[in-house]
């Protein structure tokens, strides 16, 4: 039986970064994508998010990989709750077992970061998505391929 420790640190924005994910929904919505990850062997460790978009620390089986991990956790909790709407990509970063307390502290408090406005940018991906998508707008010239390659 094989031995692994692979955490990740994903985040993921609703499509325009609409408003979707209300105080009152998350916990639903947090509780299912949990499940759903336990139906995959994943474990989620930490889930939080805004609004506008989520985290998780998740630890994902080398069986599996990342990103059907992510499209299925997406496409999942898109069908279970028909009014939400995810966007095209995702960011992903690894995480080492060293880092992973910080991690799952950094998605723990993300309101209160978005609050203060102590957020680590890269793990928000505003300002890149937003570059990006522009690049890629100009690059593909199709609305629906923006970003799919980046995050």
């Amino acid at each position: 039986m094989p031995y692994f420790r692979l955490f990740y640190h994903l985040v993921w924005p609703t499509r325009n970064r609409d408003l979707l994910i209300s105080s009152v929904f998350e916990n639903e919505l947090f509780s299912y994508i949990s499940k759903k990850a336990s139906e995959l062997d994943c474990k989620v460790i930490e889930i939080n998010g805004t609004e506008d978009h989520i985290h998780l620390v998740i630890e994902i089986p080398p069986k599996y990989s990342l990103s059907d991990v992510i499209k299925k956790i997406k496409g999942a909790s898109s069908h279970e709750f028909k009014d939400l709407y995810w966007a095209t990509g995702y960011g992903a970063f690894t995480v080492s077992e060293r880092n992973l307390g910080a991690a799952t502290e950094y998605v723990h408090n993300q309101k209160e970061h978005h609050k203060k406005n102590t957020i680590i940018k890269c793990y928000e991906m505003e300002n890149e998505i937003e570059k990006r998508s522009i690049q890629s707008i100009r690059e593909v010239g199709r609305d629906y391929e923006v970003g799919e390659d980046w995050f």
